[in-house]
C-alpha cells in the first residue's frame, strides 16, 4: 500500500468513528425519557412540565404531551 492510500485509508477509518460516535444512541434508566435528540435523558417527572428539558425541547411538544398533567390544587 502507497503513503498516500494509507493515508487516505487512516482518514477515513478517522471519520467513520467520528460519525459512528456522534450517531450512537443512549439507552435511558427506568423513569427516564428518553429526549428525540438520541443522547440525552431526563426524569419522567420533568415531562411536559411547561419547562424544555432537553436540548431539542421534545419534553414539550404536543406528541409527548398527549394528554394533559392533571394539576393538584394547593
Amino acid at each position: 500500500m502507497s503513503l498516500l492510500e494509507e493515508s487516505s485509508c487512516q482518514n477515513h477509518n478517522a471519520w467513520a468513528a467520528s460519525v459512528s460516535a456522534s450517531f450512537e444512541a443512549i439507552l435511558c434508566d427506568i423513569g427516564e425519557f428518553h429526549c428525540h435528540d438520541q443522547k440525552t435523558c431526563i426524569p419522567e417527572a420533568w415531562l411536559c412540565d411547561g419547562e424544555p428539558d432537553c436540548p431539542d425541547d421534545s419534553d414539550e411538544t404536543d406528541q409527548t404531551c398527549k394528554s394533559p398533567i392533571p394539576s393538584i390544587p394547593l
